[in-house]
């Protein structure tokens, strides 16, 4: 009934293609970003599971967790249930997967902690930074996947290893393999040049007295910097969430359109709280994603005009994010 996975190009996706690939006996997977479906770039088919990416109604099955994805369907008035898959606010869309299939699956022992920790990776569930840069399996697998591929087709190769690997071991051991322990290595070697980075690029607006956001801005390199934006709070302990903008790259040349990206702090873990980055870049109409994490993206017509945007775009973050209510007791 199904020929493919097509699946978000991120550790979470990994994993939600292989438990898919377990339980529908698929094999053949797709790996691309959210930004591709809604455009048309990936042709999807009734004959696709859809995994943690926008829905597609030519998909044959859908499972997923952003918020704004489901907020997209209701302005299309497309109702859920009448949807086959699944949907739910979980960490993570493996989440989503395990939950709704392991009644009538027979997962592996192990998949129960894998999944356990893609929802900490992908929900970003640390407590601090130095939990965060502990090198857990998921945490190395995760790393590896951060490092610059030297094309698109290793890069797919790669993730459909771990994929294949997922299915059949637990994360422990495939972080011992060589061909990830290698990807690592050169991820660590690369995070102090992202720290030095990070240190020269970021600023507080004016407005944000109490310099509770970060902005990374790497507009200002000429060949884009790879970054992880979440090392800003190594920086900047006390930080309550990080924006990161960027040039977006198309066929290896820097075009004056943006990548906008948030990210939650340490500052919120186990805590009850009203924010929610994802529904600012919702309400933006840049993109969405969760609670925790969101991205998007805005068009620019001229390096002005890149210019003018970026900084109102920054300040319309900013002025969502402190109507959000903080901490709650």
């Amino acid at each position: 009934m199904y020929n493919r996975i097509v699946t978000h190009n991120d550790f979470d996706g990994i994993v939600s293609a292989a438990l898919c690939s377990l339980h529908y006996g698929v094999n053949d997977l797709f790996f691309c970003s959210p930004t591709d479906i809604p455009h048309k770039r990936f042709p999807v088919s009734n004959s696709d599971i859809l995994c943690d990416l926008p829905y597609s109604s030519s998909c044959g099955l859908w499972f997923d967790h952003h918020i704004g994805n489901k907020e997209e369907l209701e302005y299309r008035g497309i109702a859920l249930d009448s949807i086959s898959g699944k949907f739910n606010l979980s960490p993570s869309c493996a989440r989503v997967i395990y939950d709704y299939l392991s009644d009538n699956s027979t997962f592996p022992d192990f998949m129960g902690d894998t999944v356990a920790e893609t929802d900490i990776v992908d929900g970003f569930l640390y407590s601090s930074p130095e939990e965060w840069r502990n090198p857990t399996p998921g945490r190395i697998i995760n790393s590896s996947l951060m490092t610059a591929f030297s094309s698109q087709q290793d890069e797919t190769a790669y993730m459909r290893r771990l994929a294949q690997a997922i299915r059949s071991a637990p994360l422990p051991d495939i972080a011992q393999n060589e061909w990830v322990k290698v990807r690592f290595n050169q991820y660590l070697e690369e995070e102090a040049t992202m720290l030095k980075i990070i240190e020269q690029s970021h600023y507080f607006l004016p407005q944000d007295k109490n310099r509770e956001i970060p902005v990374i801005d790497l507009t200002e390199f000429k060949r884009q910097p790879s970054v992880v934006r979440a090392l800003v709070f190594s920086l900047c302990p006390s930080a309550r969430a990080v924006v990161m903008v960027s040039n977006q790259v198309q066929k290896g040349i820097k075009t004056t359109n943006l990548n906008f990206s948030i990210s939650l702090g340490f500052h919120y873990f186990n805590k009850k709280h009203g924010k929610d980055v994802g529904a600012i870049m919702d309400e933006l109409g840049l993109g969405d994603g969760h609670t925790g994490a969101a991205g998007g993206r805005l068009s620019c017509s001229s390096k002005p005009d890149m210019v003018k945007k970026k900084q109102q775009t920054l300040n319309d973050i900013f002025n969502l994010w402190v109507k959000q209510p903080d901490i709650m007791n």
